[in-house]
């Protein structure tokens, strides 16, 4: 995939982030960061990404409360989430494009990423 990928990274724990924000960046992708939710809402008010991965369990808002507020927000609709969990998560699973499971191999979570975007990019 191209460096033009912008991705919005959601994670509360700072040492897995930082190593996600440097495959993602290694990959080519440009990388937003926030520690939960409300943070990453407010990233979303900042640059729209085209693609969200989203921690499940953070503080202040978590993965699915994010979803939600997500999918109720028209302009935000659209962007398509990989939910990052050491569990599955069926019940959000009728609005994320993935789920990758924790702890998972670098290689593994760009595939998911690159599959997820080109996914999307079909459906437009």
């Amino acid at each position: 995939m191209s460096s033009f990928f912008k991705i919005l990274l959601i994670e509360d724990d700072t040492t897995v982030r930082i190593t996600i924000r440097e495959v993602l960046k290694m990959s080519g992708f440009e990388c937003l960061e926030a520690s939960n939710g409300i943070e990453g809402f407010e990233m979303l008010d900042q640059s729209t990404p085209d693609l969200i991965l989203c921690d499940v369990n953070m503080p202040v808002m978590d993965g699915p409360e994010f979803i939600r507020a997500l999918r109720n927000h028209q302009q935000f609709q659209h962007i398509p989430v990989i939910l990052l969990s050491a569990d599955s998560m069926d019940e959000v699973a009728e609005v994320v494009q993935g789920t990758v499971l924790k702890p998972f191999k670098n290689d593994e979570l760009i595939a998911s990423v690159n599959n997820c975007l080109q996914q999307h990019d079909r459906k437009i």
